[in-house]
């Protein structure tokens, strides 16, 4: 490493003596670290603390020693950069891509690393070749920021916090400018290529020089994702569910709608409240403003990202940060107003979730009001091709039982559990492509009624506990899958999977929350069986008469579940970046190891060009 240090210091040298372009700021430090981290890197912070912001190109030194063969990543298993790179992007939201180098003996490697594409070199001997290394020290050592994987849009400040910019969308209009306060949510997987979103609470600022906030302007919600460039953006999304909801309500004869024909009076009463009375696109968590980026490189084969970000108008609460039972039921209530609105309007949601479900008010004592969010996954319904099977979208935790298991719900139900005036027979119809409909994400509901009141009931909570139920499990697979839809087509009271809950709460859940359960299944079996997946009419019951049945029951005992407190996330370091994280030594955990679960597993497929 020392000589590498020493090659690019007389490259630098010789820049400034040439005519040509001027070195920038980096030079390169070595590091006296352990095997499992970089060895030195590109940097503008000569001698000072180094932390992951200052990690301009880290560079790795792979040992040939033979009891360094052990070591996770230098073992052929891993390549060594990757976990770096995760590191390093991760913890800096201004990296757009990085590059990298390892040096093994006299060979030397390059890389390219992104959220869309990892690539490396054909390595090359330098005591052969060594205008190769020339070439690449010159790029590193006078190379723009923006040239060096830097995002030009994101400015790092002195304290640690960051300056979003959002272009303007015309000639006639100025850029905006979002200063960070909190990261609301950030989640911390080992892999490299992905969204790997981040949530921020961001005020609105003049310039990034002044920081002072804009004139009446209250705190808003940034979202930073590298999200798929073929894929509609949310805001083109919204465009279309807003203008979709907006005709629907401007229609005068909305109530002969056939999704509308089996509701109660009083909810088509509070539906007309919102439709015509109130603003209907109230109840989404609207994209006041966004910045689109320009598809990244990637590899043949793999998917191309692009850096998207969305400032969204309100702080709200998500709905597993609501403090009790009683606000969270109200909460839900609320979102099936919203859910009903967009089902009206022909879409559905596709990941309804304590996480997407959020509220605000304006006062601490206020009323909490609904905004149901993150609408990029939403489609309509039924839509232009209903023979593709639909790709699993949303939170296993929450998710419809027959898009886990890719299959649909056949069993036979007793008559009692079912509406219709005869027991259903099994289809001998041809097994048609599950696409997602409308009682799916009625079905999530289910699920976080029954994850608030057997998982979150902060008296039932064992402290510090790292387990969950089998039946909230963060998994795909055949098996968790299996579990998930046996708890769902039998009695709640039967499953030895349904975690206990309190006393005062059997009721709620053995009783209503079983019998919206049994609602929900026959609904399933008889749509299936008659063939009517497609038909909207036929989710009119269970949309309104079976969710009206529901809260209808545990209303008469909100006395008994109403201030029941519950568990609610923790500012939890997992969530939060540590704005001080340095470079540390350490020894990292192969796959597999507990470091994030078998979904979380580091990318390890690198091109080679």
């Amino acid at each position: 490493m020392k000589s590498f240090q020493t090659a690019g210091n007389a490259v630098r040298r010789a820049l400034h003596k040439l005519k040509g372009p001027a070195p920038n700021e980096n030079v390169i430090r070595t590091l006296e670290v352990d095997e499992g981290s970089i060895n030195g890197c590109l940097t503008n912070n000569c001698d000072g603390e180094l932390r992951l912001t200052d990690v301009v190109v880290p560079f790795k030194v792979i040992s040939t020693k033979p009891q360094a063969q052990n070591n996770a990543f230098d073992d052929g298993t891993l390549h060594p950069l990757i976990p770096i790179a995760i590191d390093v992007m991760n913890g800096d939201p201004r990296r757009r891509f990085m590059h990298g180098v390892t040096i093994k003996d006299c060979q030397v490697t390059l890389y390219y690393l992104s959220r869309s594409a990892c690539a490396k070199s054909t390595p090359f001997d330098v005591t052969k070749y060594p205008e190769f290394l020339i070439r690449a020290l010159v790029a590193m050592l006078t190379g723009t920021e923006s040239h060096l994987g830097f995002d030009p849009l994101v400015t790092l400040l002195p304290d640690g916090g960051y300056v979003y910019e959002i272009p303007p969308e015309g000639p006639s209009m100025a850029p905006q400018f979002y200063q960070t306060v909190e990261l609301l949510s950030m989640r911390h997987t080992r892999r490299l290529i992905g969204r790997m979103a981040r949530i921020w609470r961001v005020r609105q600022i003049t310039s990034p020089a002044s920081l002072e906030r804009v004139p009446n302007t209250s705190d808003f919600v940034l979202k930073d994702a590298s999200l798929e460039a073929d894929a509609p953006t949310e805001v083109e999304i919204q465009h279309l569910l807003f203008t979709d909801i907006v005709a629907f309500a401007n229609d005068p004869n909305w109530r002969a709608h056939p999704i509308l024909q089996d509701f109660r009076p009083e909810d088509l009463d509070s539906l007309g409240v919102a439709l015509r009375d109130g603003d209907p696109l109230a109840f989404f968590s609207r994209i006041i403003s966004s910045c689109v980026g320009e598809p990244e490189l990637s590899s043949p084969g793999s998917i191309t990202r692009r850096q998207c970000r969305y400032v969204y108008e309100q702080v709200c609460t998500p709905l597993h940060d609501i403090p009790t039972l009683g606000e969270a039921v109200d909460v839900l209530k609320q979102t099936l107003i919203a859910l009903r609105i967009m089902f009206c309007a022909g879409w559905v949601h596709r990941d309804v979730s304590p996480g997407n479900i959020l509220a605000y008010r304006a006062a601490s004592t206020g009323d909490w009001r609904v905004k149901l969010s993150d609408l990029e996954f939403s489609k309509r319904f039924p839509g232009m091709d209903q023979s593709k099977p639909e790709t699993k979208i949303g939170t296993p935790y929450f998710m419809a039982c027959e898009l886990l298991g890719e299959k649909p719900l056949t069993a036979y139900v007793p008559r009692s559990d079912c509406r219709s005036d005869s027991a259903p027979r099994r289809s001998l119809r041809e097994p048609q492509p599950l696409i997602h409909n409308y009682q799916y994400d009625l079905e999530s509901i289910f699920w976080i009624l029954l994850w608030l009141v057997s998982v979150r009931v902060k008296e039932n909570c064992v402290a510090d506990s790292p387990h969950h139920p089998l039946i909230f499990q963060h998994r795909l697979d055949k098996e968790y899958a299996a579990v998930r839809t046996w708890v769902f087509v039998h009695e709640l009271q039967d499953s030895d999977d349904v975690p206990q809950v309190p006393l005062h709460l059997r009721t709620f859940v053995m009783s209503h929350l079983e019998g919206l359960r049994q609602s929900l299944f026959g609904e399933y079996i008889v749509r299936h069986n008659s063939g009517s997946r497609e038909d909207i009419s036929t989710y009119s019951w269970i949309l309104s008469p079976a969710f009206c049945t529901f809260f209808a029951g545990i209303d008469r005992l909100r006395a008994e579940w109403d201030s029941v407190e519950l568990l609610v996330e923790e500012e939890h370091a997992e969530g939060k970046e540590e704005r001080t994280e340095r470079i540390v030594s350490k020894k990292r955990k192969r796959i597999g190891d507990g470091d994030g679960g078998g979904d979380e597993d580091e990318d390890a497929e690198v091109s080679e060009i």
